[in-house]
């Protein structure tokens, strides 16, 4: 058992410590970047959000040592307030992304278009680009 979860810990620190890593330069490295292929769909859903753990539950990790504490009682509470003040936070920036997932749906330019030379549709894609990496960002501070 504790080779399997060092293994997993060293896929995690493999996945999120090299800085390349962290700068998609195309598509399908920022789809890797917020879903590790090395981690099962379930752990994905459960665990992972915007390349990494959810705000919710590290802070449920942090609850069930809530045991320990000299006031359990309170511990419990803040935490529980801390809990919903950050399930709205993380529906705010979920609801960012949802939104830019539906610009490039409905507005990029994908499959056989005819590229007119001017560019706009790579000034399109940067464009959403810079706005999932805000996102991202917004995602690191809450964490």
């Amino acid at each position: 058992m504790r080779r399997l979860v060092a293994d997993h810990v060293l896929r995690y620190r493999a996945h999120y410590s090299p800085a390349p890593a962290l700068t998609p330069i195309k598509i399908s490295d920022l789809a890797d970047l917020l879903f590790p292929q090395w981690a099962p769909a379930h752990e994905q859903a459960a665990v992972f959000w915007m390349g990494e753990w959810r705000p919710t539950s590290i802070l449920n990790l942090v609850s069930s040592l809530a045991q320990s504490f000299d006031d359990p009682i309170q511990a419990h509470k803040t935490l529980a307030q801390l809990a919903h003040q950050v399930r709205i936070e993380e529906a705010v920036i979920d609801e960012e992304m949802t939104e830019i997932q539906a610009n490039c749906v409905f507005h990029l330019p994908f499959g056989t278009t005819k590229d007119d030379g001017s560019g706009s549709g790579l000034r399109r894609i940067g464009s959403e680009f810079n706005k999932i990496r805000r996102v991202v960002v917004k995602a690191q501070k809450l964490r």
